[in-house]
């Protein structure tokens, strides 16, 4: 499948910089060198966001929950200019942010009896969601960030965590049949399963610094956009580091910046997010972050693999990848 030439290029790397460069397109980056270059090969045979028709791409991402479900729906009008150097994009159309509760109660007598969390009843409210979503927002690649299984390596697994992965299983299972049943009636629509840790790799290096070639030959102002979050980064602690909070510090710096989104009537805006992101009563900051960031990093892994991919072709170095 592909060329010898190609296959010899990424032998000439190391490990550390084919992890690296994993990285930076959203690939796993553990295994042995044989296995990352046939990972990082397979990958970028399969690029769903760039392509030769200049047409848009609508992306879902879900961090799914049960009392806070996150969603963020992103409109990417994508572009190819003939010169290899510059990918441009229009700015991102964010149509819709916000936080759903879809927890089930038992009323009687206009009184709530007891919260019900029965697999019977969430399968059919995954497939009354799942079908609104893709009625609403008709997009071709939906994301949905894997839930933990245990929280902060406990040996116990939570009674809630349980319920909050079958309901993610069943949003799963309902896209996938929707998808093969032609339901769902897109050749080109995939439901991917986004590991958290994969987004926070990508932004953060050493849990610390902001990754300077994170947009590899993006039209973003990289320099402001750096430099904003760099001072955010500057007040976190190393222990909030490791925690959700980095994520709303980064949204909030690319929010700063303005000349990347524009927001179409959304339940939560741009202004919403960083005028009320210290009331945890009116927004679930940190899940609405999460599912912001995780759209942003899979546009870039896709980019990012299209670049990867003309520049092995073309026989141009990889130093935007590899360097570190």
């Amino acid at each position: 499948m592909f060329s010898n030439r190609l296959i010899s290029r990424l032998q000439q790397l190391t490990v550390l910089q084919l992890r690296t460069l994993a990285i930076k397109c959203g690939i796993l980056n553990n295994g042995s060198k044989d296995e990352l270059i046939n990972r990082i090969l397979k990958e970028i045979s399969k690029i769903r966001l760039i392509n030769e028709h200049y047409t848009t791409h609508r992306i879902l991402s879900i961090d799914v929950g049960i009392r806070n479900l996150a969603l963020c729906s992103m409109i990417v009008p994508s572009t190819i200019n003939q010169d290899f150097n510059s990918i441009s994009h229009k700015n991102i159309i964010i149509n819709e942010w916000d936080k759903l509760s879809v927890e089930l109660e038992n009323i009687e007598d206009n009184k709530v009896i007891k919260k019900t969390y029965k697999p019977v009843d969430y399968s059919f409210l995954a497939y009354q969601l799942a079908k609104s979503f893709l009625e609403k927002f008709k997009p071709r690649t939906i994301l949905i960030e894997r839930q933990r299984y245990r929280t902060l390596n406990m040996n116990t697994i939570h009674e809630w965590i349980i319920r909050v992965n079958m309901f993610e299983h069943m949003l799963h299972a309902v896209f996938r049949c929707f998808k093969e049943e032609k339901i769902w009636d897109d050749p080109e629509a995939d439901i991917l399963s986004i590991d958290p840790t994969k987004i926070t790799s990508l932004w953060t290096k050493k849990n610390i610094i902001l990754k300077e070639e994170l947009f590899i030959g993006h039209n973003l102002p990289k320099n402001i956009f750096i430099n904003s979050i760099r001072e955010n980064l500057i007040y976190l602690k190393p222990s909030a580091l490791k925690s959700k909070k980095i994520k709303t510090k980064i949204v909030d710096s690319l929010l700063k910046i303005g000349t990347i989104f524009n927001f179409e009537n959304t339940q939560i805006t741009a202004k919403d997010f960083m005028s009320q992101k210290k009331n945890k009563s009116i927004l679930k900051i940190d899940d609405l972050a999460d599912c912001f960031l995780q759209g942003v990093s899979w546009i870039i892994w896709e980019q990012n693999k299209w670049k990867l991919k003309e520049e092995l072709q073309d026989n141009k170095p990889l130093h935007g990848f590899v360097n570190d």
